[in-house]
């Protein structure tokens, strides 16, 4: 098992108000699994602790511009939200977007408006959008521990990082 955190969210102090600047998350990769880990207020946010995906089942792991992926998102099922501030939790998408029947994303973002995007080949979660500090160089180790994972530890197979400006 190998945890790779995104070295935010984790705040010295005694505060406890909700952070609307940063996300606390880890992703931990086991052998056949990528796992999301929420902490701290994004647990409140998103109603969740973790999301789970079949290491098998990911396609993609891309930087993409944040509001274009807004437009294929129909109703917030499990989370919550606040215009223009945060957009946490399980997200159903609009028949015309979907590649699987009962699709659902799950969306941790506050204001940036570059994401890093996990795409899979599952319906739930098809993507996970998730903000953090640096999307492309978290996408390029992302990448890089999946390439691991699937064809060896010393494999260094180029990663599918791409950079989208839109949907």
């Amino acid at each position: 098992m190998r945890t790779i955190g995104m070295g935010h969210g984790v705040e010295s102090g005694p505060s406890t108000a909700p952070s609307l600047d940063k996300v606390s998350l880890d992703f931990v990769f086991t052998d056949d699994e990528l796992i999301l880990k929420i902490s701290g207020w994004d647990v409140v946010w998103s109603l969740h602790r973790e999301v789970r995906a079949p290491i098998d089942a990911v396609t993609s792991i891309t930087v993409q511009a944040k509001e274009p992926l807004i437009d294929e998102l129909a109703f917030r099922l499990r989370g919550g939200s606040m215009p223009g501030v945060v957009m946490a939790g399980r997200f159903s998408v609009w028949k015309r977007y979907q590649h699987h029947e009962k699709e659902r994303q799950f969306w941790l973002t506050k204001r940036k408006s570059e994401v890093l995007v996990v795409q899979t080949a599952i319906a739930q979660p098809s993507r996970l959008v998730l903000e953090v500090p640096d999307a492309r160089e978290q996408a390029r180790l992302l990448t890089e521990e999946l390439a691991a994972h699937r064809f060896g530890a010393d494999s260094a197979a180029d990663p599918a990082i791409d950079d989208h400006e839109g949907g």
